[in-house]
């Protein structure tokens, strides 16, 4: 930390790309929190395919349950609904 403060103070356009990459991270996770908040089981998983295909294929179902608030049974009554 002591480092990193000092690297921004002696370089400030450092501190400046620093701190528009967490106010763009931040934008995207308020994004991505009201954007599921809103949704039911399938529309979140619906959204994490479109969105984050990667995730779905290096991910367990569990884990991808788990970020989406859901049950692992129901994203097992998910995936198979959407490979009807």
């Amino acid at each position: 930390h002591k480092s990193f403060l000092q690297a921004s103070a002696q370089a400030p356009e450092f501190g400046a790309v620093y701190k528009r990459i967490l106010e763009q991270s931040y934008a995207n996770t308020v994004y991505r929190l009201n954007t599921l908040i809103s949704m039911d089981a399938l529309a979140k998983l619906n959204w994490l395919r479109q969105h984050q295909p990667k995730l779905m294929k290096r991910l367990s179902s569990k884990m991808i349950a788990s970020y989406l608030g859901i049950t692992p049974e129901t994203m097992t009554r998910l995936k198979a609904k959407l490979e009807d």
